[in-house]
Formats: structure tokens, sequence, C-alpha cells
């Protein structure tokens, strides 16, 4: 038998591949129209450590670029409180943000990010941009910079923009057929010849030691 090879979707390859700066870059720019610039600060599984006992956080992948900072997830199995894990993943963000004595109006603008395999919300949509409003006045946006964006890789042909669904697609069905997911597509084959680097993370994925997330 073969040895096995992590596919896009496993945790430590997506965080591997996403640390490619250009990458990393692209892929903000597929899935939130924005353009990141430089990335001045990229790195894999950050932990934050509650202040006082409680559960730490460990993201995914952690980004910072053009004064805006970015949690990236990639989220296979369903999760029941997928909304309240992306309050708490943004309220450990924005604790480390702020220094002693710093005004929020300092707080950067912020992005949580999950790419899942399956409608999160089953409403059939290939993103869910979800915003704080007012439920009187749903117009009336409260302002807090800092949007969840859940994707869903199962309705990869509903998305009109052509990055974000060439990266949904692969994501759903493994088959790269754009630019970007052929990019992506080729880090994964080159990364899985890394054996011992494979071998390391599968040996990790049994041990999970560090926090729980």
């Amino acid at each position: 038998m073969g040895e096995r090879k992590l596919k896009f979707q496993d945790r430590w390859m997506f965080n591997r591949v996403l640390c490619e700066e250009e990458v990393c870059r692209k892929v903000l720019r597929a899935a939130l129209g924005i353009e990141a610039g430089e990335i001045a600060y990229l790195n894999a599984e950050q932990c934050f450590e509650p202040l006082a006992a409680g559960r730490g956080v460990r993201l995914d992948v952690f980004a910072r670029g053009d004064g805006r900072v970015y949690d990236i997830e990639m989220q296979v199995a369903r999760e029941r409180d997928l909304g309240r894990r992306m309050r708490y993943y943004q309220a450990a963000m924005d604790v480390g943000e702020l220094g002693s004595g710093e005004d929020f109006g300092a707080l950067p603008e912020s992005y949580v990010l999950f790419f899942c395999r399956h409608d999160a919300y089953g409403k059939g949509e290939p993103a869910y941009v979800i915003e704080r409003r007012c439920g009187a006045h749903p117009d009336l946006a409260v302002g807090d910079a800092s949007p969840w964006v859940v994707l869903n890789a199962s309705a990869w042909e509903a998305s009109a923009d052509p990055g974000l669904r060439d990266v949904l697609r692969y994501l759903r069905t493994g088959e790269a057929e754009g630019p970007l997911s052929s990019e992506i597509d080729a880090l994964v084959g080159v990364f899985n010849e890394d054996r011992e680097w494979v071998r390391s993370e599968e040996r990790r994925v049994g041990k999970e030691c560090c926090l729980p997330c």
C-alpha cells in the first residue's frame, strides 16, 4: 500500500499552502474581493492563550495585510456551533490587537473566513457574508468592521466570481480546472513529496496536544 497523500482540505496541507504569500493573496482576492497587498505577517497555527483558565484558540492561518487581519479556516466536518465558534475566534483576535489604553478605533478591519466543503446554513449560497446589523433597521450596520464569511464548496457552480468558483470546485471535487486551483494543486503535489513533513504532520494529528480547537 502506498503512503497517504494529503489533500488541500487536510488541515496541515491547507496551512502550508496558505503560508505561500502569493497564493494567500490570491485566495483572499477570490474569497473576499480584497487586494491584500503585501502580507506583512503570515503564520499558520497561531495560538491564543486565554487570560484566565478557559479554552484557548488555535487559528489555522492568521494573516495581516494593508491594515487588515484575516483568520482563514478549513472546515471539513459539520460544525453545529459554527456561529459561536466564529464569535470566539473573533474575540481572541481582537484582544490581541489593542494595547493598554488604546482607543477602540485602533482595532483593524478583520475577517473570519471559513472554507467549508458542505453547506453550513442550508440555503444554497456559495458564500455567506455575516455582519452585525440592527434588527429593527436591517439597513443600519453597526460599523464593527469585522464580517464573517462562510464559503460553501458544495455550491461552487453558483458562484459568480470565477476565482472563487475555481477554488470551491477544487475543494469540493479535487479537480484543478482554473489558474488558482492549478497553482494550489501544484503546491499540494510538491509538499506531498516532502514525506518527512507529511509523516510528522500525521503524527501531530494523532497527538493534538497543544490547545483544544
